[in-house]
């Protein structure tokens, strides 16, 4: 699909996600190669050259980019911040929810920033909203008739099947609580 350096090139400028794997593309006046989908800036069309393999990009004197990680597969950095939230979703269990971002980011080696936006990625909530799952889970919230969701937290989605998890390594996720309007209304009435 995309095999001449036209194709390419217009692949390059529309940052296409088909040709993320497809090919590779190095910037002469760098030495960094990236992939197409790179968010990095376009470098001019007489500075770019193209690579079918990371090994002939490195063969090339050319380096990864440190923000799109070329040299890297996809499956490896999710199975990296799978570990990370795992680890985190433990620690909030066991702190019954009550554990800062900046500590919960710290133990696993990310920023606080770049930490919220894995773990959203992972989990599908953000880490505030698991916090507050695990707070209602052990308050007085338990006896209230609530749905539970059978979706699951993790997103397998895209991840060839020897890399999907089973029921037993899952990461752990509580029930999704919903409430009816009626029932909500009577519970803050009561707390007033």
């Amino acid at each position: 699909m995309f095999q001449t350096s036209h194709s390419r090139w217009r692949a390059l400028e529309m940052r296409n996600p088909l040709a993320a794997l497809a090919f590779l593309y190095g910037v002469k006046t760098t030495h960094i190669y990236c992939r197409p989908t790179c968010p990095s800036r376009l470098a001019r069309k007489a500075n770019v050259v193209f690579f079918d393999s990371t090994t002939e990009a490195e063969s090339a004197g050319f380096r990864a980019c440190k923000r799109c990680k070329p040299s890297q597969t996809d499956f490896e950095h999710r199975a990296r911040h799978k570990k990370a939230v795992r680890k985190a979703c433990e620690m909030m269990d066991a702190a019954g929810g009550a554990v800062p971002l900046e500590s919960l980011a710290g133990s696993v080696g990310l920023s606080p920033r770049y930490f919220h936006g894995v773990f959203k990625g992972v989990m599908g909530c953000t880490p505030s909203a698991y916090a507050i799952r695990v707070r209602k889970n052990k308050s007085h919230f338990k006896g209230l008739p609530r749905q539970e969701s059978d979706k699951p937290c993790v997103r397998d989605e895209g991840l060839p099947p020897s890399m999907k998890e089973d029921e037993k390594t899952a990461l752990p996720c509580e029930p999704h609580l919903t409430f009816l309007s009626s029932t909500y209304r009577r519970t803050r009435l009561f707390r007033l």
